[in-house]
């Protein structure tokens, strides 16, 4: 468990977090939003902050997100949230399927597609280190590396190779 350091108790915060910017976890800090007599345990909804590090300046800010009865807010724009999305299931998934039934033995991705994957639980893409199709969310192979595997099959992020996706502007 990490500890809340002061650079994340005093960051700035931002609207929205860029989508390529990469998150640094942090314990717990939900709060109530949304206060009512009404509501069972005094609040209609809950909030948290999400913290993150821009990927320009180095900067840590964060970013207010929420759920509950009167809607919510997560920390990327609505474009950004389904750019990612996109990534996962409709480039990636397929992606990592057709290495698998052609017999590969590497699949690779760009340092793009693995920031914005970040923060999915992977219970589609990748493996658990049981082997089980429930791999955890995880921050392996953020800077490079392996990221984990899909039926055994090593996922590596190559932080050099060219970008092919880039997100919405």
């Amino acid at each position: 468990r990490r500890k809340m350091t002061t650079a994340t108790v005093e960051a700035k915060s931002r609207h929205y977090a860029h989508v390529l910017d990469i998150q640094v976890p942090v314990p717990a800090n939900t709060h109530g939003v949304s206060p009512s007599s009404d509501a069972i345990g005094g609040y209609y909804g809950i909030g948290w902050y999400s913290y993150f590090r821009d990927g320009n300046t180095g900067e840590i800010y964060k970013v207010h997100e929420s759920d509950g009865v009167h809607g919510g807010k997560g920390a990327y724009r609505d474009a950004e949230e389904k750019w990612r999305h996109d990534i996962y299931y409709n480039v990636l998934i397929p992606r990592f399927r057709k290495v698998a039934a052609d017999g590969g033995t590497e699949i690779t991705i760009s340092r793009n597609e693995r920031v914005a994957i970040q923060g999915f639980t992977h219970a589609v893409l990748l493996e658990s280190e049981e082997g089980k199709a429930d791999g955890k969310q995880s921050d392996a192979g953020l800077e490079g590396g392996l990221v984990g595997r899909y039926h055994g099959i090593p996922v590596m992020c190559e932080v050099n190779q060219d970008e092919v996706l880039a997100p919405p502007q």
